[in-house]
């Protein structure tokens, strides 16, 4: 029997996975009824409509029916799927108990004696390394131990025992001797579970029940394989042996496949023939002497040579080139390869195209191949890999599939031409075997962020529309074939042009205060401490991403019947203030103030060019005037 059907855990998980087969099958089948009951009274109710000259739908009759028959079906299914959870538990137990229990039984059969009580509430490491050697770890843990839990056994304590309603645990009793409680060993035990689903405690007693210390054993039995078909086996002689029974089986406890070789060995060594490649097979050893039999070896096991299944990978060292690598196979004498480009391995159907069918490289690759180059591949169409390792005697399955695409040649230029404010136009060499592009752009020459991703493009330029005025941008383009995608090409920038501000406008105005010379903002510093003033506030729009740069003039040039004024000279600055101060005319006298404005990009420093100048004056306290000069 296979390994893997031996194992009560697998035989327990294919129990659980036919339970939840058959419970959906049941459920599908009621809702089939269920639906062939809506349909017979949806058929009614339309021969009733035809008779009665309008439409109606289910009568509340019928709907109570349908609800109450779905809930008697729900009720029966949570009770069955509780009942099926507490069964399932229960033999889970009951498998890790048996798996336990023979466990003990191996160990008394190497030792002449049963672990004591330390020895089986240790860690599962040391249980698994050191008393029932290669035990699973998970067949210690109860179906219902916690997450911290790793071994569920515990020994027996009179006040408190394993109970049908207590904590869910493994119970180990052994004789009750100090030895036995502490580090030492047992010379019997009872192990108990207890099941779930009828609330008992199930017990197992030991097989063995002696009180005198077991005769020497064989305990160097050592297995080695020495081709496809053999294992040899080797031992110490045993005094006064006459002959060696050898034992073969396909478990460690010998309960699957139990042979006893014959004729039996007269000295101390024997080779197992005839055996199946890749298995493992279990062998024990026991003395004949002219009378009785001395104890029975440690259990030794070993694998019989095999070709095991190679482990590829695949991947694109050209456009047209894909490299198939994997670990070198033990025993192996030649490689068969094939590839495809569907990933079909199937047999052929008729109506197959020829190019889906899987090609065989002709002759097999050479004993120690570790890689393979495939040429004469189409860019960007990805291709499929299977590998088997051949040997005298054995042949290994067909390995895992292993896929990779050709590269795609990426577009070798890229130009960005800036054509407004708001638009950058790319454009970008050319792929032969491309059936796409995709172009990105973004605000990072490193494209850390990416800012907009123009996909299934048929041609080589692009216009990309709206941007940040003022703003850096860089391109890159990608060629593809299908899905498959090239690298990227090389990075081209521009920088989008700035457009002048709108709705400059200017006020000035005199509010008969005075202002600080340390509150700033003078067009011209008055000194002093304190001073009567006149001011004027300019504003403008600009564009998303950039601001406003002023250029304030101020000047006192006529007096109220328009006689000029003084010949100052007008003041002017640069900045991002909107709000200019001078000190306030003489009386009768106008104050002049002018601005224009321009916009700026602080990220990429670009300014767009100055507008006009609009100007607005000042003349008595609260008053805005007509500039007239």
């Amino acid at each position: 029997m296979p390994y893997h059907l031996a194992n009560p855990q697998y035989r327990l998980a294919h129990k659980e996975l036919n339970y939840f087969t058959i419970f959906s099958t049941k459920w599908e089948s009621l809702l089939s009824v269920i639906a062939v009951y809506n349909n017979a009274c949806a058929c009614y109710n339309a021969g009733m409509n035809r008779v009665q000259g309008r439409i109606r739908g289910f009568t509340l009759v019928e709907l109570i029916v349908v609800i109450a028959v779905i809930g008697i079906l729900a009720t029966i299914t949570v009770i069955g799927f509780g009942r099926y959870q507490a069964d399932t538990r229960d033999a889970r137990r009951a498998s890790s108990a048996t798996v336990i229990v023979e466990s003990l039984e191996k160990y008394y059969d190497e030792n002449g004696e049963y672990p004591g009580c330390n020895a089986m509430t240790a860690t599962p490491k040391n249980i698994s390394d050191n008393t029932l050697k290669g035990i699973s770890p998970t067949v210690l843990k109860v179906p219902q131990a916690t997450a911290s839990q790793t071994n569920s056994i515990k020994c027996y304590l009179s006040a408190s025992p394993l109970t049908p309603s207590g904590t869910d645990f493994f119970e180990y009793e052994g004789d009750g001797s100090v030895d036995c409680i502490g580090d030492g060993s047992c010379l019997k035990y009872t192990f108990r579970y207890k099941k779930e689903s009828n609330s008992t405690i199930i017990s197992i007693s030991s097989r063995r029940n002696t009180s005198i210390a077991t005769a020497k054993c064989i305990t160097d039995l050592k297995a080695s394989s020495t081709s496809f078909s053999t294992i040899a086996l080797s031992w110490s002689n045993v005094a006064n042996a006459t002959s060696y029974q050898v034992q073969q089986a396909s478990n460690s406890t010998f309960t699957n496949n139990l042979v006893t070789m014959s004729p039996s060995p007269t000295t101390n060594s024997y080779s197992a023939t005839g055996l199946t490649a890749g298995n493992t097979y279990f062998y024990r050893v026991q003395p004949v002497g002219a009378v009785g039999t001395a104890c029975t070896s440690n259990v030794a096991s070993a694998t019989t040579r095999s070709i095991s299944t190679p482990v590829i990978a695949a991947a694109p060292i050209s456009s047209s080139q894909v490299t198939i690598t994997w670990p070198d196979v033990q025993f192996e004498t030649s490689y068969t390869l094939q590839y495809s480009k569907t990933g079909n391995w199937a047999a052929a159907a008729p109506e197959d195209p020829p190019e889906s069918l899987p090609i065989t490289i002709s002759p097999n690759l050479a004993a120690n191949s570790t890689s393979y180059t495939l040429s004469g591949l189409t860019p960007g169409a990805r291709v499929y890999f299977q590998l088997r390792a051949n040997g005298s005697g054995d042949q290994s399955d067909w390995s895992n599939t292993a896929y990779a695409t050709p590269t795609v040649p990426a577009p070798s230029c890229m130009s960005a031409s800036t054509t407004s404010s708001v638009a950058i136009t790319a454009t970008w060499c050319s792929v032969a075997s491309a059936t796409s592009y995709t172009l990105q752009y973004s605000t990072s020459s490193t494209f850390a962020s990416i800012t907009g991703t123009v996909a299934n493009l048929t041609s080589v330029s692009r216009s990309v529309t709206g941007l940040t005025q003022g703003a850096k941008y860089y391109f890159r383009a990608y060629a593809l074939v299908g899905s498959a995608q090239s690298s990227a090409s090389p990075t081209a920038s521009d920088t989008t042009t700035v457009s002048s501000p709108s709705a400059l406008s200017i006020t000035a105005y005199r509010p008969g205060a005075t202002r600080a010379t340390s509150a700033g903002s003078w067009l011209v510093s008055p000194g002093g401490s304190q001073w009567y003033y006149a001011y004027a506030t300019a504003s403008a729009t600009c564009a998303s991403g950039t601001s406003a740069r002023y250029d304030f003039r101020g000047n006192y040039n006529a007096n109220a019947g328009g006689t000029p004024g003084p010949d100052d000279p007008a003041y002017k600055t640069s900045t991002t203030t909107r709000t200019w101060y001078m000190i306030q005319p003489t009386s009768g006298y106008k104050i002049k103030f002018g601005a224009r404005a321009r916009c700026y990009n602080a990220t990429s420093g670009t300014y767009s060019s100055w507008s006009s100048y609009k100007y607005s004056c000042a003349q008595n306290s609260g008053s805005t005037v007509t500039c007239n000069f």
